[in-house]
């Protein structure tokens, strides 16, 4: 945990600050970008990402700028580093410095997987040597005097790749697991006169636990039908439509039909009428618990409250005709299927144009940015494509002003680009993510 969130995090922040102590006072530092106007600016756009983070990743990164001396949390270090940081600085970072900077988070990212492909493991171990190698050629060029730039963690992280060999993936070895245990142990303590004998008492009572779910998995997991909120609806392939929902069927907008006709002219189910003719009725849902336990939400419910007070979690990745796609969900559904009592339940989604391809290559898949095309892209699927809860940020040249309670969450045809949660499986076995039982809405 300390290599990934802090010690990397700290030695870039403060080459790009330009406040790393030792050489000489003028020597010419290119990478040191980040100071004056441009570092406030750069602070501000951090913090303003906040609300389109799902509330399943945890702890937002706020205004670096002017939190980084104020308890600024690993969480919130690494979502910085490894989530926003390539897109954000490719405005101010030079060309090879931004490329050496983004193999070492394509590689984090993929170090930071719970499962790993003997194909992206392959892939995180050249990069993180070019990485290396690079960033001594870069920052200390075989100067002595620029000796204090090259930290043991540029070393240690080259490691990485090697290690998940040896001992499988890193995410369930790391200090994450020994503080969540800790964490969890503590809060269990009930005889504080005693404090060590309780605690190993609890610590027995734990292994003891788990030893019996392993060899009986049945008794690990709650009855689903009871676990389940009131007004929760089962859908099949571990995933849960869960409240508010629509009081009755209400007819959909001329595009969302011609969405729906679409959808239905696939299954070969087309109506009777021609496209401009047809129209529907649909019961709306506002939110789908994933198989992943994500609480994906929709536009349906989640536009009623300001971008202010908003931690957007309706933006998806979708497998749609083979490909992955980011999508945002305007409201879920379900159909009945003819001549059955069964139904099937679907998602109308606004998918995001076409990523910038050159970008996502140039920067080693670190940097998925697309144009919002609201309605002009309606595509009506199947929930069991949903893959995941994603975010799409802003780029730092979309205008939004969050004292206005009218502020659009998204902007059509502007640019945002794709965070994804780090961890997201160690995280969904641990029970961090979304509860289903509030209802925010």
């Amino acid at each position: 945990m300390h290599l990934v969130a802090l010690n990397i995090t700290d030695l870039f922040l403060g080459l790009w600050r330009g406040t790393l102590s030792g050489g000489k006072a003028d020597e010419p530092c290119p990478w040191a970008v980040l100071h004056g106007d441009t570092w406030l600016l750069h602070g501000a756009e951090v913090g303003r990402a906040a609300h389109f983070l799902p509330g399943s990743f945890d702890r937002p990164p706020r205004n670096i700028a002017e939190k980084l001396n104020s308890g600024y949390k690993a969480k919130e270090f690494m979502t910085y580093y490894y989530g926003y940081g390539p897109a954000l600085l490719r405005h101010h970072l030079p060309r090879p410095y931004l490329r050496n900077f983004a193999k070492f988070v394509s590689a984090g990212r993929t170090l930071g997987k719970h499962c790993i492909t003997r194909h992206e493991l392959v892939i995180a171990d050249k990069l993180t040597r070019e990485a290396e190698l690079e960033y001594e050629l870069l920052y200390y060029r075989r100067e002595p005097g620029s000796l204090h730039l090259v930290r043991p963690c540029i070393h240690t992280f080259g490691h990485g790749p090697s290690e998940v060999q040896k001992i499988g993936p890193l995410i369930g070895v790391t200090q994450y697991t020994m503080e969540r245990t800790i964490g969890n142990l503590g809060q269990e303590l009930r005889q504080h006169s005693t404090a060590f004998a309780n605690l190993s008492h609890r610590a027995l009572l734990r292994c003891q636990i788990n030893s019996l779910g392993y060899l009986m998995p049945s008794l690990a997991h709650e009855d689903e039908a009871r676990s389940l909120p009131k007004g929760a609806q089962c859908v099949g392939n571990n995933q849960v439509l869960l409240c508010p929902k629509d009081s009755t069927s209400r007819w959909v907008t001329d595009c969302e039909a011609t969405a729906f006709y679409i959808y239905l002219a696939g299954l070969d189910e087309r109506p009777l009428v021609a496209p401009s003719e047809f129209s529907i009725r649909v019961h709306k849902y506002a939110r789908l618990r994933l198989a992943n336990g994500q609480v994906a939400r929709s536009a349906w419910k989640e536009t009623l409250k300001p971008l202010v007070h908003s931690r957007i979690a309706r933006i998806v990745k979708v497998l749609l005709d083979g490909q992955i796609k980011i999508a945002e969900v305007r409201y879920y559904c379900r159909l009945p299927i003819e001549g059955t009592d069964t139904f099937r339940t679907l998602a109308m989604l606004s998918v995001f144009g076409s990523r910038d391809q050159q970008l996502f290559e140039d920067l080693y898949g670190t940097v998925w940015l697309a144009p919002y095309r609201g309605d002009d892209a309606l595509r009506v699927v199947d929930v069991s494509y949903i893959c995941a809860v994603v975010a799409m940020v802003p780029d730092s040249d979309v205008p939004i002003d969050l004292s206005n309670p009218l502020e659009p969450h998204y902007q059509l045809n502007r640019n945002y680009f794709l965070v994804e949660k780090l961890g997201l499986e160690l995280t969904h076995r641990t029970g961090g993510l979304d509860s289903d039982t509030d209802i925010e809405e």
